[in-house]
């Protein structure tokens, strides 16, 4: 008994000592991070620039150990993409004039193609016009200040790149943006090629090219397709498309602490990019709003109590080595993370386990998520006993959920996902350190000292289970069935869709799919990108069997999956 109370009663100076001397600190970081002046934090930016150099100073100022790459490891990731002048129109021999006439869409193919143009209406569903090789000319029957959805347009491209058609031309009825009436060309990483060349034309150009054949554009949303072709006839189109894509460096930053009793290793994380000036195609939930969106909670808090973790250890040395790394382009599809893993400083049979805070400022109600505690079988009973001290736990099972620790995750390593909830001012301009719960962090680091302290020590063994249960990410889906895998959303597979992590009991991993798979066929339907993928499996049932093929290393393999 009198050895069971010294060791709690070391336990609780632990925690007080790290309140005392390192909340400061923490408040002290996520203030600089998601001050005006960094301006959002977007990879590439000034801004992002500022937030790695303070981190590295600040393991400078700390003398904590350098890996190989120093204190930044850095990385190149595609930033932004322009529209090149070779990019030209000509229709119905009325040249156009490139972001006048005609834009491309962002999800455009690059590529030169020559081909008759018919006429489909207002939609592409469920057109029975002909547009075997043929470029496809689309009215968007819209209405006022109503931008028709990306997914929906998608939807439109994979139907007409189904049927054969070589390239879609896109006019709309209304404006699609309050600024413009085409749709905004920005760049996201999650947008990828759709194989087909999109383009978008002005009303009034389309009128000039149209009038030739007598028609104007309010007979093109009548219903009679047929006799507008007949009269359409011949019309041709010319279009070359080309894009500069330009890429940047960033980094991740990261130091350790070496243990003084085991070579095991202990990852602490935490992203700290964020959205920059948000705007379409950035993730921000306010598009239409240029502000800074600062990310006091997503991810500043996360970054604050990383810093203060590493503090506190460098007083404190740990058992097992602790490495702590703050990850850039998380927002892009947890590029910096998954960088990270495949070029890791040390051997990756030596990490003992992940953990990552992604928004932990916000602490309502004495409420924490953490997620990830069925990826090894002794994290439940060693969280639960915590239970209410002073925050009230709400543990869930899943590896993949929504942020970096699924980098690790998907390579075999327990992880624990650290979260307060999302909120309104979530991918907003309103994200600010006026909303962060201070008190409720000081808790999280309290946990966060104990947990940590019993993961390194040596004599707490871990063994890696995988989650059969439903993943749930920051977004959720809305598809009738689920493959059970986290597919790659920042397109880095090229011809097809990559598998970047299998669920446990889910129809990929019965089926026997692996990480490291390209998806290239579901159901005798050909799987170029993310859209194709969505798109299909948006069309199967539930209970429903269907063979799928799958490229591994330079094989193609055909399974059975079913939902």
């Amino acid at each position: 008994m009198r050895y069971f109370i010294f060791t709690l009663t070391l336990l609780l100076l632990a925690q007080f000592s790290l309140i005392a001397q390192n909340i400061e600190t923490g408040e002290k970081v996520l203030r600089y991070l998601a001050d005006d002046k960094l301006e959002g934090r977007s990879p590439g930016t000034k801004g992002s620039e500022m937030a790695i150099d303070y981190l590295d100073e600040f393991f400078y100022k700390q003398w904590m150990g350098k890996f190989s790459f120093g204190y930044q490891q850095e990385f190149e990731i595609e930033t932004d993409i322009e529209i090149t002048r070779e990019t030209t129109l000509e229709l119905g021999n009325k040249e156009a004039k490139l972001n006048t006439d005609f834009k491309p869409f962002v999800f455009s193919a690059e590529t030169s193609v020559k081909g008759e143009v018919v006429y489909v209406g207002t939609s592409l569903q469920n057109t029975e016009v002909n547009i075997q090789n043929k470029w496809v000319l689309m009215y968007v029957d819209n209405e006022p200040n109503k931008t028709p959805p990306l997914r929906a347009l998608i939807s439109d491209v994979i139907a007409a790149r189904k049927k054969g058609a070589v390239g879609i031309l896109v006019a709309a009825r209304n404006d699609l943006t309050a600024e413009s009436e085409y749709y905004p060309f920005n760049f996201n990483r999650s947008v990828v090629s759709v194989d087909l060349p999109v383009l978008q034309l002005s009303r009034e150009y389309l009128q000039k090219v149209i009038e030739q054949a007598g028609l104007s554009l309010r007979q093109l949303r009548k219903k009679d397709v047929a006799k507008i072709n007949k009269q359409l006839n011949p019309l041709e189109a010319i279009v070359e498309v080309d894009f500069d894509r330009i890429a940047t460096k960033t980094a991740n930053v990261a130091a350790y602490i070496e243990g003084s009793e085991s070579n095991e290793w202990i990852v602490v994380g935490a992203h700290y990019d964020h959205l920059g000036y948000g705007g379409h195609g950035s993730g921000s939930r306010a598009p239409d709003e240029h502000a800074v969106h600062n990310g006091a909670d997503d991810n500043a808090s996360g970054v604050a109590m990383v810093m203060m973790l590493a503090e506190y250890y460098k007083d404190h040395p740990p058992k097992s080595n602790m490495a702590f790394v703050l990850f850039s382009a998380e927002e892009m599809g947890i590029i910096g993370s998954k960088y990270f893993v495949a070029n890791l400083p040390f051997p990756k049979e030596k990490i003992k386990a992940m953990v990552n805070y992604d928004m932990v400022g916000r602490v309502e109600d004495s409420a924490l998520s953490i997620s990830g505690v069925k990826t090894a079988r002794e994290f439940e009973a060693l969280l639960k006993q915590w239970h209410r001290e002073p925050l009230k736990l709400e543990l869930g099972g899943g590896g993949y959920s929504g942020s970096d620790q699924a980098s690790f995750y998907a390579e075999n390593i327990p992880v624990l996902f650290f979260n307060s909830g999302l909120h309104d001012d979530y991918h907003t301009p309103d994200d600010d350190v006026d909303k962060i719960n201070f008190q409720g962090m000081e808790w999280v680091a309290g946990l966060s000292v104990k947990l940590l302290d019993s993961l390194a020590n040596p004599d707490f063994d871990l063994n890696f289970s995988k989650a059969k249960i439903k993943q749930k990410g920051r977004y959720g889906q809305t598809m009738k069935v689920k493959m059970g895998i986290m597919p790659d959303i920042a397109g880095t597979t090229k011809n097809g869709m990559g598998v970047d992590g299998v669920s446990a009991g889910g129809p990929a991993d019965k089926a026997g799919l692996k990480k490291g798979d390209a998806i290239i066929e579901i159901d005798e339907t050909q799987i170029k990108n993310i859209y194709d993928y969505m798109h299909q499996l948006g069309e199967l049932k539930k209970g429903q069997k269907v063979k799928i093929k799958v490229r591994r290393d330079n094989e193609i393999i055909e399974l059975a999956v079913q939902f």
